[in-house]
């Protein structure tokens, strides 16, 4: 594995007003674009440098939880590392070593941008919530990133947005069966009356009651008999 030659990019002081809506622009006329050989995670990718592949981790970069964010590390990181494969898996990028060496992982520490559009990776992620500005590190764009983590966090966005609340749990209406006794309770309390072998249900004085004359609910009576159409009972 190679190591990129280091240059230093110098960036004057940048103000909230003056970063709206966009990016600082970059010069890319003379630099080399670097094919993306793997996105390792949110703030590692592999690029072909040389004929080698060299590993760089995104400079001025934090995936970890902030105090007040309601998402877990492994969810920001994880959530990172897909936000870079979108951008970058089977792009090309341009290199801004920030002037340090190889860190203890063999990763060169860089400002990335991808090619050909210049879109500033490393911001990006800033910028959509899923990664803070880094406090333990000084360097060029630390003022920017920590600008566009504060715009972040004011959105509610990336590590800061709250969790969809969980719907309500379904509730089971249960349909009775015929002639359960949950669809045979008569909450209006009528009654009517049937005969032993008649097919319909009659009102109390009704003629066709003087053999047989039984009382039954009317919710009871309507599943199988028809009104009676001398006495005319309730329906």
């Amino acid at each position: 594995m190679c190591t990129i030659a280091l240059a230093v990019l110098a960036v004057g002081g940048y103000t909230r007003a003056a970063l709206a809506p966009g990016y600082p622009p970059q010069d890319f006329s003379v630099d080399i674009a670097h094919a993306v050989t793997r996105v390792v995670a949110g703030d590692v990718v592999e690029v072909e440098y040389a004929g080698s592949r060299q590993l760089v981790r995104l400079a001025g970069l934090a995936l970890k939880r902030q105090p007040g964010s309601p998402s877990s590390v492994v969810d920001i990181k994880a959530k990172a590392a897909r936000l870079a494969g979108d951008l970058l898996r089977g792009e090309h990028v341009y290199l801004r070593p920030t002037g340090g060496v190889e860190d203890a992982s063999g990763h060169v520490t860089a400002y990335v941008f991808r090619a050909p559009d210049g879109l500033f990776v490393n911001l990006e992620l800033v910028r959509q919530g899923y990664a803070a500005a880094d406090p333990r590190t000084s360097h060029a764009h630390g003022a920017l990133f920590r600008d566009y983590a504060l715009r972040a966090r004011e959105a509610g966005k990336g590590m800061w947005a709250q969790p969809a609340p969980a719907p309500p749990p379904l509730r089971t209406v249960a349909t009775p069966r015929a002639g359960s006794r949950d669809q045979l309770r008569d909450p209006s309390g009528v009654t009517v009356y049937i005969t032993k072998t008649g097919k319909k249900y009659h009102s109390s004085g009704c003629r066709s009651l003087a053999r047989s004359k039984i009382p039954t609910p009317l919710v009871r009576a309507r599943l199988t008999l028809e009104p009676c159409k001398v006495c005319k009972p309730p329906k």
